[in-house]
Formats: C-alpha cells, sequence, structure tokens
C-alpha cells in the first residue's frame, strides 16, 4: 500500500502522446477520401505507432525521479 504512493504518471508524455494519436487519425482520416489519398496511410501508422508506444510507457504508474524519468530497482 505504501509502495503505490510512490507511483506516478508522466503528464508530459502523455498529453505527446495523445497528440500523436490525435494526428495519426486526423491523417488517417484522409485515407477514407480514396484513390492516392490511401498514401496517407504511411505517415498515420507512424503516428499512431509512436503515439501507442509513448501511452504504453507514460501513462502506466512507475516510480520516477523529479524529471519524471523511470527508476530502475
Amino acid at each position: 500500500m505504501e509502495d503505490e504512493k510512490e507511483l506516478r504518471r508522466d503528464l508530459f508524455g502523455i498529453v505527446l502522446a495523445t497528440a500523436f494519436l490525435l494526428i495519426g487519425a486526423a491523417i488517417a482520416a484522409l485515407a477514407f477520401r480514396g484513390e492516392w489519398w490511401l498514401v496517407s496511410l504511411l505517415p498515420a501508422t507512424f503516428f499512431a505507432i509512436f503515439g501507442i508506444a509513448g501511452l504504453n510507457l507514460d501513462a502506466v504508474p512507475r516510480k520516477r525521479d523529479e524529471k519524471g524519468r523511470v527508476i530502475r530497482s
């Protein structure tokens, strides 16, 4: 129980990852216009992968130092 009080999330990383996901979704929406717009799926995938990875790293509560870096035990 005491250990849970030390766990934190990185708010800046969560906001950045969410922004990447929103950018990826906006670009992917262009692909539904058809024809040559399907090329937009490549950058949309790039942004989505980084957004998902960022949320996986920063949204999980972990022990962190003052700068938000994960403390490895």
